[in-house]
């Protein structure tokens, strides 16, 4: 193991600016160690979620945000739900694997 006084970390971005993970070397022969950022547990407690779900509308286009368990679903007529994952300050992207 390194000594600490040699570790350096780097922290990793996304294209907002937000750092998402911060890696670090603790082994010379080994990969950094990443370390990823979780989101807020409150965007997980379906309590709280439940104030995101309703019908909303963009462009002329109905979509719907639905609960299920800790999961927000994403719904657009005649298309199958997509999961919303949570980011920060109650945002949230889109999985796009569909469900």
């Amino acid at each position: 193991m390194l000594d600490p006084l040699d570790w350096k970390f780097h922290f990793q971005t996304n294209l907002r600016g937000y750092v998402d993970s911060v890696a670090m070397p603790l082994y010379s022969n080994i990969k950094p160690i990443v370390f990823t950022k979780r989101p807020d547990k409150k965007l997980s407690d379906p309590e709280y979620l439940k104030r995101f779900v309703g019908e909303y509308e963009h462009s002329g286009r109905a979509l719907t945000i639905r609960l299920r368990g800790h999961v927000l679903l994403f719904e657009q007529k005649g298309q199958r739900p997509l999961e919303l994952v949570p980011d920060r300050d109650d945002g949230f992207n889109l999985n796009r694997t569909r469900i």
